[in-house]
């Protein structure tokens, strides 16, 4: 399963307030493009309000953040951790790493 860093969790709770999205919304991850052969692979985020009927929802325990994504992208990021950090221009860019 997707891990979710305390500090993603908040700053995707603080994106989907800034979006207007209700408490029950998150973000969507899905797998897009991948590299030939050695499993690397782009995901693109969005903001939803509502998972899909067939969503795998990974939850940040302390700020309840959602992180909505579709079986084939759950088992892409499945043992990853999903970060985020601040960039030199002041905003943030969401990373997944390898869970240690």
């Amino acid at each position: 399963m997707l891990h979710i860093t305390p500090e993603a969790g908040v700053a995707i709770a603080e994106l989907t307030e800034s979006e207007g999205v209700s408490d029950g919304g998150g973000i969507r991850l899905e797998r897009v493009a991948t590299t030939e052969g050695d499993g690397t692979g782009q995901v693109m985020l969005t903001v939803a309000a509502l998972a899909e009927d067939t969503d795998v929802t990974a939850t940040e325990e302390n700020s309840g953040a959602h992180v909505f994504m579709d079986p084939l992208s759950a088992e892409f990021v499945d043992e990853r951790t999903l970060d985020v950090e601040d960039t030199v221009e002041g905003d943030l860019r969401f990373a997944l790493v390898a869970s240690s």
